[in-house]
């Protein structure tokens, strides 16, 4: 393997870990909505405004769709869930 695929990799593993971090802060600002509207606006436009996302092979909108799903369905602090 090449050190260029090498550092692409590890590129893209790293992207992914900074999506799920966002994605983990979101479901808790999520769970109590009214409060943390700004930082809901805050997180939404670091997922748009990076190449995270694009680097990550993932869309913002299911970062974000699933981000909520998980504050609504009660997932707790701590769980940590990983993209699919």
């Amino acid at each position: 393997m090449s050190k260029l695929k090498l550092e692409w990799d590890n590129c893209v593993l790293l992207a992914r870990r900074i999506c799920n971090d966002i994605m983990v802060e979101l479901r808790y600002a999520y769970q109590d909505e009214q409060k943390n509207k700004s930082e809901i606006e805050y997180l939404k436009k670091q997922l748009y405004e990076t190449e995270f996302c694009e680097i990550a092979n993932v869309s913002p909108e299911y970062i974000i769709q699933r981000a909520y799903k998980q504050a609504k369905k009660g997932v707790k602090r701590g769980k940590y869930t990983k993209l699919s």
